[in-house]
């Protein structure tokens, strides 16, 4: 193994590991937020829900960015699996309403994470 294959399949498992924590903060932000300031206002178990995934989500973020093996395995599942369910959400209802953007999100971390999982075979 050369040194830039190395490089690679560490920038790779770092932008994935970046981007799925960078989706679990915003989350617990949001889920923040909520309970402190009248600007987002969700109901109490969707104010839990973003924290307690939000959390969830940055710490397993982690994980793949310091390489625990099988932390790339499960947040490709996790969000392979997220992303088809809003590709059938946004079929059925129509692609209005963020549809666009949640599977935009979606597909670019996916994408991320396939590549690291190809290259850190983790």
């Amino acid at each position: 193994m050369t040194a830039s294959s190395t490089h690679q399949r560490d920038s790779s498992a770092l932008a994935a590991g970046l981007a799925v924590m960078l989706i679990g903060l915003a989350n617990a932000g949001f889920g923040v937020a909520s309970l402190t300031s009248d600007a987002v206002r969700l109901g109490p178990g969707a104010t839990a829900g973003l924290l307690i995934l939000g959390a969830i989500t940055a710490v397993l973020g982690w994980l793949v960015l310091t390489g625990r093996p099988g932390a790339v395995t499960a947040a490709l599942t996790l969000f392979g699996l997220l992303l088809v369910i809003q590709l059938g959400d946004a079929a059925a209802a129509g692609w209005d309403g963020g549809a666009g953007w949640r599977v935009g999100i979606l597909a670019v971390l996916v994408a991320a994470l396939a590549v690291a999982k190809r290259r850190t075979r983790g």
